[in-house]
């Protein structure tokens, strides 16, 4: 709720998929005031985001394991459908494997 006592909306999505929504006429086509849209993450985005993450949660890379490296592996690896399907949640797919082959060493 803001201090207006309005509430705060925030719908999330595809591009087209909220134009759909925001289009049809079940009456939410003038109620939302401001639309920002953000680009998909590239793989060096998505790269730097896994190991801010990775820092956040005290573990660091190994040499050469860089923001490079890491967007090439991203890149080749997957294909642009898929990193669109899953966004920047790739980052959070990849410190879940790396926090899961962690807990298999220390087993």
């Amino acid at each position: 709720i803001l201090p207006s006592g309005s509430p705060l909306v925030i719908v999330t999505g595809s591009a087209l998929d909220l134009q759909r929504i925001l289009s049809s006429e079940i009456g939410f086509k003038g109620y939302f005031l401001t639309r920002i849209e953000f680009p998909d993450p590239t793989p060096s985005q998505i790269a730097r985001m896994f190991l801010t993450k990775m820092a956040d949660k005290g573990l660091v890379a190994g040499d050469g394991v860089t923001v490079e490296y890491l967007a090439e592996l991203i890149r080749t690896n997957t294909d642009e459908d898929w990193r669109l399907d899953r966004n920047g949640r790739i980052s959070e797919l990849l410190l879940s494997g790396v926090r899961a082959e962690l807990r298999k060493r220390v087993n």
